[in-house]
């Protein structure tokens, strides 16, 4: 069986997508499935690798400027450039199966492979493909791009959303033209993301790894470390990069706590992730909206307690009290007080293991790669 993967961000471009498209198709060549993946191209990076277990990837140039996002326009440009290399792809194998990640961009074009070339394709939704998800934000987006996500879905082999409170908000939109979304969480390499046996820094470090886009809720962030910092008896790494860099820059140089207490971290490529975990005491999500959050899960793999917002994705990882803290976004000082906690708590150790423990037994990439194939892996 040969499958081709579509997605406009794989490692080192993008965050939790492109990761879970590394690990997915891995799995997937491990079951003996042949993977061509179409991604962009970036400079420094080869045009064509291949990689273990039966992975290639390819890239195409596109306007992409930079590693950690990409804007519509950039997003389109990677549609023609996609679009034009699974021809030439096809032209000399035959693929399948097409899984496209995201809706929007890149169902866009297994679409048009299924129309033109008869290609069979699932849609692995993420969140922000989703109507519906961060509407003050993306629901002009969402009006605008509705007929292609109706048509896409409609002709989709396949719907799959990463957590439960994705998959609930899908199925609003697919059911106006009786369609069901499934679910498949996320998984994590809890090989690659473990523990180290290093003695902790003497201070309490808190870490974020993600975009610095509004979504993330990282002003907040600041503003609640701020006030559970006033003793300095903790520091906080935010890991990323984002149109939000220069403004939490600002903030963080207007106060005279922040200043000495939070540090900017570039964009980490994946080897290197698991260090930057393993150095902090707690990983903090204050998302707004979230589908499944990989780092969250990265973290929890590396045996870190998680201060997350109570919202879907966040709160089917994070137990409360168990393997950290949720806090309610409509609570003013809810995290500040959280993150209090969690510096003073006996039971961190204990918080520690539990995270641990649920990354290994309930998020797997071999059992996510399973599930999304399972239709197809004996049928063809």
């Amino acid at each position: 069986m040969r499958v081709l993967v579509l997605n406009y961000e794989y490692p080192p471009l993008g965050g939790g997508a492109g990761n879970a498209t590394f690990f997915l198709s891995r799995e997937w060549g491990r079951m003996g499935i042949v993977t061509d993946v179409i991604t962009t191209w970036f400079s420094g990076l080869d045009e064509i690798s291949v990689e273990q277990d039966n992975v290639t990837v390819y890239r195409v140039k596109s306007l992409r400027k930079k590693m950690e996002q990409s804007n519509p326009v950039e997003m389109l440009s990677y549609v023609v450039a996609a679009y034009k290399k699974a021809v030439s792809l096809i032209a000399d194998q035959k693929y399948d199966l097409s899984i496209a990640f995201f809706s929007i961009p890149c169902g866009l074009v297994a679409h048009r492979l299924c129309t033109r070339l008869r290609v069979p394709y699932i849609v692995l939704l993420r969140g922000g493909d989703v109507p519906g998800f961060l509407p003050e934000h993306l629901g002009l987006l969402h009006t605008i791009t509705m007929p292609f996500t109706l048509a896409i879905w409609k002709k989709a082999e396949l719907l799959i959303a990463n957590s439960t409170r994705l998959c609930d908000l899908a199925n609003m939109t697919a059911g106006r033209i009786k369609r069901i979304v499934e679910m498949v969480p996320n998984g994590v390499d809890t090989t690659f993301f473990k523990p180290c046996n290093q003695e902790y820094k003497k201070v309490f470090t808190f870490l974020f790894v993600g975009r610095f886009v509004n979504q993330k809720n990282l002003l907040y962030l600041l503003s609640q470390f701020e006030i559970a910092n006033r003793e300095n008896k903790a520091c906080l790494i935010l890991a990323g990069g984002g149109p939000e860099k220069e403004t939490l820059i600002q903030k963080i140089e207007s106060s005279s706590v922040l200043k000495n207490s939070v540090f900017l971290k570039s964009w980490t490529v994946k080897n290197d992730l698991p260090l930057l975990y393993q150095s902090a005491h707690c990983f903090v999500n204050p998302s707004l909206d979230e589908g499944m959050p990989n780092a969250v899960l990265e973290a929890m793999a590396c045996g870190l307690p998680v201060i997350a917002s109570n919202i879907g994705g966040n709160n089917e990882l994070v137990t409360d009290k168990k393997n950290g803290y949720l806090f309610n976004l409509e609570d003013s000082n809810s995290l500040s007080e959280s993150m209090i906690r969690i510096i003073a708590v006996k039971q961190y150790s204990s918080m520690a293991s539990y995270s641990r423990h649920l990354a290994q037994t309930r998020y797997s990439w071999t059992v996510s790669a399973k599930s999304i194939m399972k239709d197809y892996v004996n049928a063809v």
